[in-house]
Order: C-alpha cells, then sequence, then structure tokens
C-alpha cells in the first residue's frame, strides 16, 4: 500500500501501482496511438475489468488487496465506503461499484454508492493535473446525509 501526500486531502492511500511501464509503438489504422504497456497484476485486473468489461476480474482484485495485511488493516478500520460516482455512466458494469460491493462483502462493511453526486463531465484522465481538481471540485457534491 502507497501513502499519498498532498496537502489537499486528510488521507489517501493506493493499493497498488497499476502501469509499470508503456512505450509508444505506432499508429493503429485510424491514426490512434498505441502502446506496449506493461501493468502490474492489479493494473492488469482493474484493465480487464474497465476496458475489456470483464466482470470476473473483481474477484481477483479483491484477492490481490486481501493479499496485504496492511491493505486489509486498512479496510478493517473503515466504517462505511464511499464511492465516487463513474464519469462514464454509460459503462456495461461500473467498476468502482462492483469492487466496492465485493470489498464490502468480504469485510462487512456498509457501501454508499447515493452520497456523492456529479455533474457531467468529460473524463479527466487525459487533462493536466492542475485542471483535474477544478474539474472535480465543479462537479462533486453531496447528494444526501449520512444517518
Amino acid at each position: 500500500m502507497i501513502k499519498l501526500n498532498n496537502e489537499n486531502w486528510i488521507k489517501g492511500y493506493s493499493f497498488s501501482i497499476h502501469t509499470i511501464s508503456s512505450t509508444y509503438v505506432g499508429e493503429d489504422t485510424y491514426g490512434n496511438p498505441q502502446f506496449d504497456t506493461q501493468r502490474s497484476d492489479m493494473g492488469e485486473c482493474v484493465y480487464q475489468l474497465k476496458y475489456k468489461n470483464n466482470p470476473a476480474a473483481v474477484d481477483k482484485i479483491i484477492d490481490l488487496l486481501s493479499l496485504s495485511s496492511e491493505c486489509c488493516s486498512f479496510i478493517n478500520n473503515v466504517d462505511i465506503i464511499i464511492t465516487i460516482p463513474p464519469t462514464k455512466k454509460t459503462r456495461q458494469y461500473q467498476p468502482v461499484f462492483l469492487i466496492a460491493d465485493k470489498i464490502a462483502e468480504r469485510f462487512n462493511k456498509k457501501v454508499e454508492k447515493e452520497f456523492l453526486s456529479s455533474q457531467p463531465h468529460e473524463e479527466i484522465k487525459g487533462i493536466a493535473t492542475d485542471q483535474k481538481e477544478k474539474i472535480v471540485e465543479k462537479s462533486l457534491f453531496l447528494s444526501k446525509t449520512m444517518k
């Protein structure tokens, strides 16, 4: 588990590095850039879930998380899992919801999927870091209160 340091967060953690390396290898027949990407085990599972529509990858993700005593300890100390709203609401499977549900099932936690809502916005993965914060800040809001 990697602790993320940022003055804007109270706490932030990443449980795995997803991309080990990515090398540009040219363009496809449509002119889209192509990459030879090496992923960690977790990164490959997330890729399979998000981009190959493979919900079976969720079990492997949870198994990988469960291998880390630090991760298990972290999750055991969480009272509730609050999901972030998906950007691509049209996905057949919503990765964050599937993963949150499985973590909740494995660790006996409650999941809250409707606490946060968001206004539609473009995907932020290809946007400069300083712009990402502005986009998320403008689009994310509380949609209900905790009881």
